[in-house]
Formats: structure tokens, sequence, C-alpha cells
């Protein structure tokens, strides 16, 4: 059965009278003008999941001591806490980061 049939079928249990109106005059257009939806209408859902870290003043003290004391990231620590240009090549190298 076609849109203009259920219609026709949903209608005719109504008194009212058509009247037509060209489009230009029918800027209002109501929801018998519209394509009926589809129910099947697949929507894209994202599920996103967020996790944070969070750590205790005595942990991040033992992390920093730890940093500052290993020797692979003991020259980084200290650019980064001393607020230092980046260290070169030559001063990475030896660590793990520069072998």
């Amino acid at each position: 059965m076609d849109q203009l049939a259920r219609w026709q079928e949903f209608l005719r249990d109504f008194d009212f009278d058509c009247q037509f109106r060209p489009g230009h005059k029918h800027g209002n257009a109501d929801a018998l003008s519209w394509l009926p939806q589809s129910d099947d209408l697949i929507t894209d859902t994202t599920t996103a999941s967020i996790n944070a870290i969070t750590t205790s003043e005595p942990t991040r003290h033992i992390w920093s001591i730890n940093q500052s004391s290993d020797p692979d990231t003991a020259i980084m620590y200290r650019h980064l806490t001393e607020g230092l240009p980046k260290p070169t090549e030559r001063d990475m190298k030896g660590t793990c980061l520069r072998e």
C-alpha cells in the first residue's frame, strides 16, 4: 500500500473538507506533507570510556625520588624540573633513551 492510500484510509474516519492551496501559499505545511520516517533507522553510536589514574602525595614523592635517581631518567628529570633546555644527544648518550 503506498503512502497516499495509507493516508486516505486513515483520514476517512474524519469529517473535513480539503482545500487546495498552491505551494507558495502553503509555507506552514503540516506533518501530512512529510514522508514517513523509516522504522529501521540506523543510528551510529560510539561508546567511550575514560580511566583516570590518581596518585596520592606519598606515591608522587616516591616516583620523584625514583625518577631523579634512575640513571635512565635522571638527566631528563633534572632538565624538566629545573627548567633547563632539552638535553642534547650527547647528554642522553648511555641512557636507555639513547644507546
